[in-house]
Formats: C-alpha cells, structure tokens, sequence
C-alpha cells in the first residue's frame, strides 16, 4: 500500500493555528483574574472628618467580595476644644463715661485753685468709675499721690478736711493713747510720722498734733505687681512688690491680724535652715527692720490659711517677681509706711489676681 506524502506547509500553518488559539484562552483568562490578584489583602482607609475637634480617624472600609476579617479600630486621640473667650465687657452707657471726665476736669481745676479736699473728692470718684481713658487715670493718681501729701502725710490742717484735725497734748498724753481715745484706727507710729516725731517720750504740753482718722486699706494686684493704698476709698499711693513663686500668693479679702516689728524669722517645713533667726543676725530675710504684717482670711476659701503676710526683704531684686514662699514683699522703704498706717483689726488687705 502507497504511504500518503505529507506537505510541510500545511503542518506549519496548522501549528500556527493552534498556538494563536492557546493565546486567546490565555489572555482570556488573565482580563477574567488578573485585577483582583493585584489587590491588597488587606482593606483600603478613608480619612473621615476629625470629630469632637480630635485629629482624622482612620475608618476601615471592606472592599466588595473581600473575606469579613475582624479588625482591631485604631485609637482615636480626642484634643478638648478650647474653653470659650470671655466676653468682652459691655461698654459703659455714654453719659457714664461723660460724667467720669467731668469729674476728672473739675478734680483737676479744683486742684489748680487750691482746693485740695473737694479735687480729692472729685478725683477719686473718677477713678473709682474705672471709665477714664489710660492715660487721664493714670494722671488722676498721680494727681490724688500729691494731694495726700499734704492732706495726709504733711502737718498742714485743712479745716474742711473730714479725716483731720488739730489736737493740743494735755498733760500725761502719749501718742498711743491718743490714738486708742480718739478712735483714730491709725498706729500710733503713723501719726508720730505725719507729725515728724522722732522721739514719742519728748511730748511738750499744749504741743499741736495733726490727727489723721483711719483706716487705711490696701488693694493688691497680683498680675501688675502692686499694692495700691487707700484712705476712706481714696488713692493714697502705690508701691512694687514681690510675690509666691509660681503664683502661690492666695487671693480674696484678709483683715490686718497683728504688727510685729523685727518679728523672729522661724523657717518654714522643708527649709534648709532649721533653727530660727533673729532681725539683724546674718541670714536674715525680713528687711532692715523685720516688719511682719499678719493677715487674717475674711473669707471661707482663706479663713484657715495661717503664715501669710506682708514683710520687708533682704533681697530688694525680688520686688517685682515672684520669689518668696507665697508671702508679699516690699522694699525698706515701703513696707516702714505701711507698718507704719495699717491698723491691726480695722485695715483691710485685698489680694486680686
């Protein structure tokens, strides 16, 4: 039997065939799968909106035909909004603040003219308004400082001045009992510095004496650093003072309780120093002459605060700082005359922030 010849062309073209079919099954399969094999295995992460005012949350999101894996949420870090501003002051009705200059340009006139008790009268109740513009009410204080230097701190009486008056010395009369008899509520020390006194033991009979009747009282303000003095809710003067490191210095109203002058330094808990130091000996950190003024709390948040006061310094570079253990400082100086005008039992003390 013949054997059939075979033609080599037709076998390569047969060949070619088969392998473009191979590569269409090939292609199919892969455009079928080929996506999904290229996805992550794990779920894709929105970024959603920061709630409460926190940072964005990261919010899993599952893809369609993904396997249902249980996912551990990340933390979310809430920051707390911030508190609220204060609102602002209402502004003062318009005839308010016309009538606080009013009495401001007339304080200043009566003063020009010599009439230092009415110009006092006026000045103050401008001030105490709080209406006048920065620069007029710091100009009123320093107006109302000049005038007490003479209504208060110098020997000249005005007759019509309410707060005081002329005293002749009667026989066995020493300041201190003057003071208690006619209810001044000022040291005896005060009115011995009003009437350059150096020597209290030296009283002449029928010497005239001027009378100043107190109280005087005190405002502190923490934040400006100062002590402001008044008399009969009138501006005195103002000093510079040092406060309680990192605002330890309380707050709230406190009545003068006690005077001490070159009071014994006992040191406080925790301190270094153990035994106490005498006013003068090395060491020693109450000022020149020890003046301690105690405070009392007037109020329940104060009323069982013990060891707080108001005291000279050896270091007059904390005035101004906030330095001492929680009591207030002054300068030599300053805290003499306040020694010397703060009565014990009367004189009031407001520390503000």
């Amino acid at each position: 039997m013949a054997r059939r010849r075979t033609n080599p062309m037709g076998r390569f073209i047969v060949v070619l065939i088969l392998l473009a079919a191979c590569g269409w099954v090939v292609r199919s399969r892969m455009n079928a799968g080929g996506d999904r094999a290229a996805e992550p295995s794990a779920a894709r992460a929105d970024v959603q909106p920061p709630r409460d005012g926190g940072q964005p949350v990261l919010k899993p999101v599952p893809l369609p035909q993904a396997p249902a894996t249980p996912q551990t949420p990340p933390q979310t870090i809430i920051i707390p909004p911030a508190p609220p501003a204060e609102a602002p002051p209402a502004a003062a009705p318009p005839e308010k603040i016309a009538e606080a200059r009013q009495a401001y340009d007339q304080g200043c006139t009566r003063q020009a003219a010599g009439n230092l008790v009415e110009a006092r009268r006026l000045l103050s109740r401008a001030l105490a308004s709080g209406l006048l513009a920065p620069k007029a009410g710091e100009d009123c204080r320093t107006r109302l400082k000049a005038i007490a230097a003479t209504l208060v701190f110098s020997r000249e009486i005005h007759p019509d001045d309410p707060y005081s008056r002329e005293y002749r010395v009667k026989g066995g009369d020493v300041l201190e009992r003057i003071v208690e008899r006619e209810k001044l509520y000022v040291p005896w020390q005060g009115i011995a510095r009003i009437n350059r006194i150096d020597d209290p033991s030296k009283l002449q009979l029928n010497q005239r004496l001027k009378l100043v009747t107190g109280p005087f009282d005190a405002i502190i303000t923490k934040h400006a650093y100062t002590l402001d003095l008044y008399h009969h809710g009138m501006f005195v003067t103002s000093f510079r003072i040092g406060l309680g490191q990192n605002g330890s210095t309380p707050t709230g109203r406190w009545l003068v309780r006690d005077r001490v002058p070159a009071a014994t330094w006992t040191p406080p808990a925790g301190s270094d120093q153990t035994a106490p130091i005498e006013c003068g000996q090395p060491g020693y950190p109450l000022g020149r002459d020890g003046l301690w003024i105690a405070l009392q709390g007037l109020e329940q948040a104060n009323e069982m605060v013990s060891g707080f006061g108001i005291h000279g310094t050896d270091e007059p570079d904390s005035i101004g700082r906030q330095a001492s253990l929680g009591c207030i400082r002054l300068g030599d100086a300053d805290i003499a005359l306040l020694f010397d005008l703060l009565y014990r039992g009367k004189s009031t003390v407001e520390v503000r922030p």
